[in-house]
């Protein structure tokens, strides 16, 4: 069996601790990946876009004439 777990915000000692419960099976293996700079910055341009389809303050545009006319570029 495989298991995908993700963990925000740990720290080295949830890391060993984890580390740690992999080893009472001894054919069980573990790896660790951490979020690049740019993957963490876009799941948090993602969480926040939802946040404003959630509160209805997204704005969509139909063109780049309308988006253009909006910010008055």
């Amino acid at each position: 069996m495989m298991m995908t777990m993700t963990i925000e915000n740990a720290d080295t000692r949830l890391i060993d601790a984890i580390k740690s419960v992999v080893r009472l099976s001894p054919n069980a293996t573990v790896t660790f990946e951490e979020l690049s700079p740019l993957e963490e910055s876009l799941l948090a341009d993602r969480a926040e876009i939802r946040a404003q389809i959630e509160d209805g303050s997204l704005q969509t545009y139909s063109t780049i004439e309308d988006y253009k006319k909006a910010h008055a570029l």
